[in-house]
């Protein structure tokens, strides 16, 4: 016990011998913090209602029906008697997208479907598949009552019905702060993670520095175990990680001020079990690199990559749906996952689950450690 605790002392010893080490370990955590602030003050402002334009090629009272739903919900519609008038409001940035109800609609949506019905938008495919979504939920809403009224039933009454009886709504004002602190919080323990990683990865340079001089084997010729060495530096290092934790949600939460719609407890409690998964992970990236330059370019690689394809640097909405579903592959993605159903229900048993892969990870990693290097002579190649 006695040679943890000096392996451990001598861990921090080191690390903050360097002062610029140290000042590394202090930015890092409150980068991310300041990232995500600079980057919401540049994107934030007054929000504009969005705005459609809308051409009819035949008299549908379902489509009509659609766009004053939209108008209640506050979008901005437009109805344009030509194409290249509409189109040409696109292109001056008037609207957002362009909707055309085609001759055929109506009668579509008379059979239970959806054709005849263009969305066009020079956004891209994100504000088309939203625009879409949206357009689809209210359609499917009327289908049923195009349905009654080609067997006779008049259209405007059933309608008057629907919206006096079915599906009563209850108007709610939702707090725009606390929406924004969510989003605020896991944006920024996105951007943390990859800090976090990139913290574990200096354990990994003080292994390979310390073999690199000689002092590992020094140490190993006295009564020191080399497992009692490996356990003191994830140790050591863990602790540390749990430092930079604690500063960060310490500084959101009476610096910065922002309501996460979480325990603070629970985020670090997560936060920790991640912190675990990037010492496993730094652990086997260590064990399986022959040489350090080896070792920096599989740290790049594998914290840099998968930050990015698990959704840390952009929210996973916007990405293709094959991404999406790459994603899941990453610890990093059961994290802020994990933290969101947090936020949705208020309850941590819906995030089980993630808590559960996540130490799954972890294990996975450390088994992959051990081995490794009960099967190699890597120690002794080091360069």
């Amino acid at each position: 016990m006695k040679q943890l605790v000096w392996l451990i002392a001598h861990y921090f010893k080191n690390a903050f011998a360097n002062k610029r080490k140290l000042v590394t370990y202090l930015v890092f955590p409150l980068a991310s913090i300041l990232f995500v602030l600079v980057l919401n003050s540049i994107s934030s402002g007054e929000t504009v209602p969005a705005a459609y334009g809308v051409i009819y090629q035949e008299d549908t009272l379902a489509g009509k029906q659609v766009m004053e739903w939209m108008k209640d919900s506050g979008k901005k519609i437009t109805v344009y008697q030509t194409k290249r008038e509409a189109e040409q409001s696109i292109v001056e940035n008037k609207n957002t997208a362009l909707i055309l109800f085609k001759k055929g609609f109506e009668a579509s949506l008379a059979k239970g479907e959806i054709n005849d019905l263009e969305i066009s938008s020079i956004q891209g495919d994100v504000v088309n598949t939203v625009l879409k979504r949206e357009l689809t939920t209210h359609l499917n809403h009327l289908i049923p009552l195009i349905a009654a009224s080609q067997q006779g039933a008049d259209f405007n009454s059933l309608l008057a019905d629907y919206q006096k009886n079915a599906y009563p709504v209850t108007g709610k004002k939702l707090s725009t702060t606390k929406q924004t602190g969510q989003l605020l919080s896991t944006a920024m323990l996105g951007v943390l993670t990859f800090f976090l990683l990139s913290s574990a990865g200096n354990m990994s340079d003080f292994m390979a520095k310390e073999k690199e001089e000689k002092t590992f084997y020094r140490l190993l010729s006295t009564p020191i175990k080399s497992s009692t060495y490996s356990l003191s530096t994830i140790i050591a290092n863990f602790l540390l990680i749990e430092g930079q934790i604690f500063l960060t949600l310490f500084v959101m939460k009476f610096l910065v001020q922002i309501d996460p719609g979480v325990s603070y407890f629970v985020l670090f409690l997560m936060l920790s079990l991640f912190g675990l998964v990037a010492v496993s992970l730094t652990l086997v990236i260590f064990s399986y690199s022959t040489s350090y330059r080896v070792m920096n370019s599989m740290k790049m690689f594998i914290f840099t990559g998968s930050s990015m394809l698990a959704g840390m640097f952009v929210p996973i909405e916007l990405m293709p749906r094959f991404m999406q579903k790459v994603a899941h592959l990453f610890p990093q993605f059961w994290l802020i996952d994990g933290i969101k159903r947090i936020q949705s229900s208020g309850l941590l048993r819906d995030s089980l689950l993630n808590i559960a892969i996540l130490v799954g990870f972890s294990s996975l990693f450390f088994c992959l450690t051990i081995y490794r290097q009960a099967n190699s002579e890597q120690e002794k190649n080091f360069v």
